[in-house]
């Protein structure tokens, strides 16, 4: 809806022809203008692929699921050589966007629900995606301003009110650097923009 709105039909047209371009890349060459008109920063997109001239599937069992531990992230990200503030910086990407019930609803369980989750946040979790629900139906992967490019989604995380386990767990695990990083970007947008 906010992509509709924010890059209606034509737009992209007058400045790139999209028979030479394949959806990915009209994608990414979108990415900043939507950004930019929900808010967020702006930078310039060469196009072109850099990286390969193929795809390579075999390549991609290595990208995050929303069902990993604390201890699978960290380790996927420093295998990749990121840290632990390129970690929250990259999930704080979850400030727009959508998820399907059935990457989180295992956190609803009624006789053991995931004790990180907002009671509140969590029954309207459950009405939205009840048992035997549509696994598809989406869900703002930001509940307070899911069309904004803000620091919203840390306080989110802090007031545990994050829709993914991999994202909530980067505030409520004990001990954690991240929760630090999560406290910072929470109380300056500023520190959330690249």
């Amino acid at each position: 809806m906010i992509m509709r709105k924010c890059c209606p039909p034509g737009w992209l047209h007058s400045s790139v022809t999209l028979s030479v371009i394949s959806s990915p890349q009209g994608c990414i060459y979108s990415r900043p203008e939507y950004l930019s008109r929900a808010g967020g920063p702006t930078w310039q997109v060469p196009l072109g692929r850099r990286d390969s001239t193929t795809a390579n599937a075999a390549r991609t069992s290595d990208i995050p699921s929303p069902f990993e531990t604390f201890e699978n992230l960290s380790l996927k990200f420093s295998n990749k050589e990121l840290d632990s503030t390129d970690l929250v910086a990259l999930s704080g990407a979850h400030t727009f966007g959508r998820s399907q019930c059935q990457f989180f609803s295992q956190r609803l369980n009624d006789t053991n629900p995931d004790p990180t989750l907002n009671p509140t946040y969590l029954q309207t979790l459950r009405q939205a995606c009840p048992p035997g629900g549509n696994p598809s139906r989406l869900n703002n992967l930001d509940p307070t301003t899911p069309d904004d490019f803000d620091n919203n989604y840390f306080t989110n995380l802090q007031n545990n009110s994050g829709l993914l386990a991999t994202d909530q767990m980067l505030f409520s695990t004990s001990g954690a650097d991240t929760v630090a990083i999560v406290n910072r970007s929470s109380a300056n947008q500023s520190a959330h923009r690249c």
